[in-house]
């Protein structure tokens, strides 16, 4: 969720949840201005907390890298 309020959606697939492991996401949509995005990005958990009590998730991503395109653009 950006300042404006709008949102990006992603599917996040990866190893188990821990330091080092590497995640692989791919952009399902939007709204607003990110309304009908597309594409993947993957990058590695530089150090990553799970806080039990309410399944919160802090961390640090490195070597994010991927490609984002509006559906139904040419390259």
């Amino acid at each position: 969720t950006d300042e404006r309020g709008d949102r990006i959606y992603s599917r996040l697939k990866g190893e188990p949840l821990a330091t080092g492991r590497r995640i692989v996401g791919t952009i399902t949509g939007g709204t607003g201005r990110y309304e009908g995005l597309e594409g993947e990005y993957s990058f590695t958990w530089q150090y990553v907390v799970v806080a039990a009590e309410d399944g919160q998730v802090q961390g640090r991503a490195v070597r994010l890298e991927g490609r984002v395109r509006r559906r139904g653009a040419t390259p």
